[in-house]
């Protein structure tokens, strides 16, 4: 009878596999390919140059993160992704979201809460 194994010299077994060198080569080239897109898809929207688009790697060396960065804060990249609500107190209007990171990366474009 066959036996599993949950770890490997330590570590879980998902953990093993995604730190090997083929499967983090292919994890970086496919967030570069979407920082790419994500990049073009930015450009067609720039009004003053704030927003950019930034590949991180995780903690632990294995995740990689494709962040819509914006320096103004108050919340300016999440409206860029999802969009804004007509709001009364503030002095910018509703629009739509651009859904850049859902669009680059292939996941479901959320609407804002």
């Amino acid at each position: 009878m066959a036996e599993i194994y949950e770890r490997i010299n330590g570590r879980k077994l998902t953990r093993h596999i995604a730190g090997m060198p083929g499967v983090q080569y292919e994890i970086g080239r496919r967030t570069q390919r979407m920082a790419q897109h994500a990049d073009a898809l930015l450009a067609e929207h720039h009004h003053d140059g704030h927003a950019k688009i930034e590949t991180k790697r995780g903690r632990k060396r294995i995740d990689r993160y494709l962040i819509l960065s914006d320096t103004r804060g108050l919340g300016a990249a999440l409206s860029i992704e999802r969009g804004r609500k007509e709001d009364t107190k503030s002095p910018w209007g509703p629009m739509e979201g651009l859904f850049i990171l859902a669009r680059s990366t292939g996941l479901p474009k959320h609407r804002k809460g």
